[in-house]
This record gives structure tokens, sequence and C-alpha cells, in this order.
């Protein structure tokens, strides 16, 4: 167990500067990575984050606890109360938290959770 969560961190590790670099160098990528990745690796990240957290976890179960986490934090940019809005003017913030809501951010979301779920149970097959 112990090797499995330092796995779930390296990923972790491994995926966010993937994603700050597209994110900042978006305009040297095709128009879809650019634009798109930077999200779809934000709920990866997330995926590896739950993993991590709770290891214990069928790969089913970690992909619907972290759905459910992007969706929610997605829905949350509809609201623009005074602290939170704060929040999202640091870095981490705004990385964390996002500023407006996007229906192109729950797919990308989906399809990043998806990414992880596949990857865990290819992993979860070549291991048996």
């Amino acid at each position: 167990m112990k090797n499995k969560r330092l796995i779930y961190l390296l990923l972790v590790i491994f995926t966010i500067p993937i994603g700050l670099f597209i994110r900042k160098n978006k305009g040297i990528f095709p128009y879809i990575i650019g634009e798109y990745a930077p999200d779809t690796l934000w709920a990866l990240m997330l995926f590896w984050i739950v993993a991590f957290i709770f290891f214990h976890l069928s790969s089913f179960q970690i992909f619907v606890l972290t759905l459910v986490s992007t969706f929610c934090i997605e829905v949350s940019q509809f609201y623009k109360g005074e602290l939170i809005q704060q929040a999202r003017q640091s870095f981490i913030g705004a990385m964390l938290l996002g500023h407006s809501f996007l229906w192109t951010d729950l797919v990308c979301y989906t399809i990043g959770a998806l990414i992880g779920f596949g990857c865990e149970k290819l992993s979860l097959k070549i291991q048996k």
C-alpha cells in the first residue's frame, strides 16, 4: 500500500508542471490542447490526489469522487462572495477554484477523471 501511495504522489508531482506549462504556453500548442488540456490535467491531478488519500477505494469510487469534486468546484464559480473572490485573486486560489463557470470545463474534468480511471484499471490489470 505504501508503494501505491508513493506512485500516486509521484503522479501528482508529474502532472502539475505539465498542466502549468501548457497553461502558460498555450499559444505554442494546437488550439484544442492549449485550451482544454490544462483543465483535463487538473482533473487528472485531482484523481491522483483522491487516490492518494483514499487508496483503499475502488477505481470507480475514486472516479466518482473526483468527478463530484470537480463539478462542485466548477458550480461554485457561480458564487461571487467577497471572501471567495479574494481567494480567487491569488495564483493558488485561481488554479484551485477557477474564475467563471464553463460547460467545457465539465467535459474536460470528465475526460481527465476517465483518463485516471483508465490508467488505474490498466495498472491493476498489468499487476495481475
